[in-house]
């Protein structure tokens, strides 16, 4: 089983209201499987085989405090916290805190469709007028 039948596997079972972005990404383009391959790749070689699970597990986590912190925003109309200070102590000082937002951020480069689209239109707007 390749990383992208392990991610899909992983995501049906352990995070199923995920599926649809991902079905979403995988029939945008067939990009997909070229950089869901590199970006899984990369991670198990930076966080080993079980790091898969961790970061999807992270990238799920991520969604939520999104979709809460939206809602939050939504509800009260300002948001949760008024300054980078309040930001700061909450989210980029705190390791474990910090450590899931950057694997979920990492995994939405290509799981949130329009991230995958930004990507792709950066590669093919920008980097093919790159010479050499």
């Amino acid at each position: 089983m390749n990383l992208i039948e392990k991610l899909h596997e992983y995501i049906r079972i352990r995070h199923p209201r995920s599926l649809i972005g991902l079905h979403e990404s995988l029939n945008l383009d067939r990009a997909f499987e070229r950089i869901a391959g590199t970006y899984l790749a990369w991670c198990v070689a930076a966080r080993g085989e079980s790091g898969l699970a961790s970061s999807v597990d992270a990238f799920a986590r991520f969604c939520s405090d999104v979709n809460l912190a939206q809602g939050r925003y939504e509800l009260a109309g300002s948001y949760e916290n008024k300054s980078f200070e309040e930001c700061r102590r909450a989210v980029y000082d705190d390791s474990e805190t910090m450590t899931d937002y950057l694997w979920g951020v990492y995994l939405s480069n290509f799981l949130w469709v329009h991230h995958l689209d930004l990507m792709l239109f950066f590669e093919q707007r920008f980097l093919t007028r790159l010479r050499g």
